[in-house]
């Protein structure tokens, strides 16, 4: 967009909304849609004129749809590099130096980090990434969750939930180094992962830094904050490449790299590790399976990790099912309100929405277990619990 509408500043752009330099079809001039002379390979040539720059973005991305770029179809949304090199082998440029002068305004401007982010959101709001391929018109459908991810929880590899296992080579704790130079006490996970997909484990995380770290290899760390103020420190390390950099906010499933053989490393796998932050800043390293076990209960994620056969989560999901507090009540107003901020909760009970709902469509008697405390003067706290 940048390249073809000289930044926004060509006339094109500037008059007419066309930031692609899209010429008007005879379909297009036929059915009565705007368009206009502007010399380009020839004198006069007729372009067509939008309402807007967004019609102007959606009217592209059908033309990419267009059954002479269906090699780019096999790419990830995110992997720019393989579609400027699909449309223009499909005949979109004629300038060889296309896909490196695209390339270079997005590498200059850090511009992917706008796929990354609009990836995130549309995983957040249940919209399937893709979704207009192979299609005429945009739909919007329910995202198919992956058996290892739920709602706002992921495991950090792909399995399938019934018959899958994500096994794991070392464990957490004391061990014989496998190679001169590795640690003899192991403070992760070292995970069976053949250059496959790493996945973020909870929603909002942020990325702290993606990078060589010598021993590490190419290491993600992440840091997910949830509601009650707890942090943890997810470290996922010897990738082969990083699909995210420092700064970004990532959502439960959504891709940080593939898992790799680099650093001090045996063998390609997944070396998981996870930091639990304190509210004072203090911290401490923990068994990764106890953060496992819990994703898995608040995820209901039913894949196994397993060491030499045995279920390493088995023993925590337990605890954590103990500990878990009853959250049928939240579910059932974050439908109601379409939210997930319990400030909406309240709003929507205060304003005495409660007495509008037939109690007999309660199937979990939330509304009666959500209790209200109401303001008695100006000015006082409301409180709910």
């Amino acid at each position: 967009m940048a390249v073809e509408s000289g930044y926004g500043e060509s006339n094109l752009a500037r008059q007419d909304n066309n930031y692609f330099g899209i010429k008007a079809s005879d379909k297009w001039i036929k059915a009565g849609k705007p368009w206009s002379y502007h010399h380009d390979d020839h004198y006069n040539d007729k372009f067509c004129t939008f309402a807007s720059p967004l019609d102007s973005l959606e009217y592209h991305s059908k033309v990419l749809m267009a059954d002479r770029y269906n090699a780019c179809l096999q790419y990830a949304s995110d992997d720019h590099t393989h579609w400027i090199e699909g449309i223009k082998k499909g005949g979109y440029a004629t300038d060889p130096r296309y896909v490196t002068t695209i390339e270079g305004v997005i590498r200059k401007y850090g511009l992917d980090r706008y796929d990354r982010q609009a990836i995130s959101e549309a995983q957040s709001q249940g919209i399937s990434i893709g979704y207009m391929r192979g299609k005429k018109e945009p739909a919007h459908t329910v995202t198919v969750v992956s058996p290892v991810q739920s709602g706002h929880y992921a495991f950090p590899l792909e399995r399938d939930a019934n018959s899958g296992v994500i096994a794991v080579t070392s464990p957490f704790g004391h061990r014989n180094a496998p190679k001169a130079g590795a640690s003899t006490n192991h403070m992760g996970l070292d995970m069976r992962a053949n250059y496959e997909k790493v996945l973020a484990t909870e929603d909002h995380g942020r990325v702290l830094s993606a990078k060589n770290e010598g021993k590490g290899g190419n290491v993600v760390r992440v840091e997910y904050t949830r509601a009650n103020g707890e942090k943890y420190q997810v470290n996922y390390m010897h990738l082969s490449q990083f699909n995210v950099r420092e700064g970004d906010v990532v959502m439960a499933g959504q891709q940080l790299g593939v898992s790799g053989n680099t650093g001090n490393s045996t063998g390609p796998h997944l070396h998981f590790s996870v930091k639990k932050v304190s509210s004072d800043g203090s911290s401490i390293m923990i068994d990764p399976s106890v953060y496992l076990a819990d994703i898995a209960v608040r995820g209901h994620i039913n894949t196994k990790v397993e060491y030499q056969g045995n279920d390493l989560l088995a023993s925590y999901k337990s605890t954590v099912i103990e500990e878990q507090p009853d959250n049928r009540q939240e579910m059932y107003l974050s439908q109601l309100t379409q939210s997930n901020d319990p400030k909406d909760w309240l709003s929507f009970l205060m304003n005495g929405n409660e007495s509008s709902i037939s109690h007999s469509a309660d199937p979990y008697g939330c509304i009666n277990r959500f209790c209200v405390q109401r303001p008695v003067y100006a000015g006082s706290p409301v409180g709910y619990g």
